[in-house]
């Protein structure tokens, strides 16, 4: 990725999104049902997240393989 480009701030871009996983009192979802969750330490727990939720979170990190991009 070139250095002048920006990372989108989303689940997949950031440390702490992790794809799926169990929530407590979740029921059960919808078959095909995909969703991502933040593992952030600050918010209590793994919570589902809505659509847009990391674009103006300021817990937001980039993960691993985009740390060097900025």
């Amino acid at each position: 990725m070139p250095a002048t480009q920006s990372i989108r701030h989303v689940p997949w871009t950031c440390r702490w999104g992790t794809f799926g996983g169990p929530l407590a009192g979740s029921g059960v979802p919808a078959q095909g049902f995909v969703f991502w969750i933040c593992r952030h330490p600050e918010i209590g727990g793994p919570r589902a997240l809505d659509r847009g939720a990391c674009e103006e979170c300021s817990w937001w990190e980039p993960c691993e393989q985009y740390r060097n991009a900025n």
